[in-house]
């Protein structure tokens, strides 16, 4: 069995959490859940996501930080920002096989949208839970790694992150922090283009990096169709397959039995912004046209 890194790549609210449980739940795997401070090392003079440092000196570091923890295990790894960093992806972990997670766009934009309107970024519960208590829960038999702030920060950083978290709280306080990733200047198009605006705009990025992944991984990075993934096991052992282990038809049929039906159910669900996001998403196309 190859013990290259499994990464899980896909926009925030794509379904990329319990893919990674699926993954974790595996006793030959070791879970990095959303270690975003880690990427963000040597860069938090910039607020976006976009912004890295791919310095070889930097992307060692992280590499080291990432896989310290495996001790033998297939580290299986997932930030959604990384959605939007394919050059660091690729820098850091070139070996590894890339496990695209993709849900339908306007789905997919509303539940980001929905998340922004409820102050969802930095929320204190969430950053309490994430990165001062325990990082990640329990779900499907697999406990997701753990990794405090303080193991996702090198010395020099400290400094220079205090100033990017106080600069975050404030944008969220003037109610400019959308949930998610985090696309360039994006405090003035939240204020001049509006929230639905901007997540549009990060779907749009996401799927131009998603072109740049696929020619950096070739034939290393397969999409997976959350609705699909999550319907028949045939799609949960062919995930498997490509990670490299050997699917077991009946612990595919259990696992779809654990999964809530309803939620699942409610990921066609139409809403009411439904037409307006598919009219920004054309008028998108035809402005890239």
């Amino acid at each position: 069995m190859s013990q290259n890194p499994i990464l899980i790549i896909g926009m925030a609210r794509s379904g990329t959490t319990p893919v990674t449980h699926l993954l974790g739940s595996l006793p030959q795997t070791h879970v990095e859940l959303e270690p975003h401070m880690v990427w963000k090392a040597g860069s938090f003079k910039h607020l976006s996501d976009t912004h890295v440092n791919i310095q070889p000196a930097m992307v060692q570091w992280i590499r080291q930080t990432l896989l310290s923890k495996a001790k033998g295990k297939i580290l299986v790894e997932k930030s959604p920002p990384n959605c939007l960093r394919p050059d660091m992806i690729h820098a850091v972990f070139p070996e590894a096989r890339i496990v695209y997670v993709q849900r339908d766009q306007v789905r997919c934009i509303a539940s980001n949208f929905e998340r922004s309107r409820k102050s969802d970024s930095l929320n204190p519960k969430i950053i309490f839970k994430k990165y001062l208590y325990q990082s990640g829960t329990k779900n499907l038999g697999g406990a997701l790694g753990s990794r405090s702030l303080r193991q996702q920060l090198r010395l020099t950083d400290y400094l220079p992150f205090l100033r990017y978290a106080t600069r975050m709280l404030l944008l969220r306080q003037s109610q400019l922090l959308p949930f998610g990733p985090k696309i360039s200047n994006y405090p003035d198009i939240v204020s001049n283009h509006g929230l639905l605006e901007y997540h549009v705009r990060v779907w749009r990025a996401a799927e131009q990096s998603k072109v740049k992944f696929q020619q950096l991984y070739g034939d290393k990075m397969k999409v997976f169709q959350l609705e699909k993934l999550f319907n028949t096991h045939t799609d949960l052992e062919e995930l498997y397959e490509f990670c490299g282990f050997q699917p077991d038809k009946k612990q595919c049929q259990n696992i779809l039995i654990q999964l809530n039906r309803n939620k699942l159910d409610n990921l066609k669900n139409e809403a009411p912004l439904d037409a307006e996001i598919r009219y920004k998403l054309d008028k998108h196309r035809k402005d890239i046209t």
